[in-house]
């Protein structure tokens, strides 16, 4: 079924609108980022933003305590998993 002339014009003109939109967002976008890009490294650059060397050392600790419980529920795990393995023993 053929289209009319202004049925192609109209579709052709959302294409090209919806082709410039996305244009002008992507650029939004590069420059937005580029600002955002140099916020961070000004932010970084500031000591005053640095973690404490008390936050530092609590952090520290949370990290050591997660991987030692970690450890020992794989070793809970490995020892029932062992367990699991043996033969029963049946006492009369």
């Amino acid at each position: 079924m053929p289209r009319n002339n202004a049925d192609r014009i109209r579709e052709l003109n959302e294409q090209y609108e919806d082709a410039l939109f996305r244009l002008v967002m992507n650029d939004a976008a590069e420059k937005e980022g580029k600002l955002l890009f140099e916020e961070n490294e000004r932010l970084k650059d500031d000591p005053a933003n640095l973690p404490s060397q008390k936050d530092v050392d609590r952090f520290a600790g949370l990290v050591d305590l997660h991987l030692k419980t970690a450890e020992k529920t794989e070793e809970i795990i490995a020892h029932q998993e062992y367990l699991q393995g043996r033969p029963q023993l049946c006492w009369p």
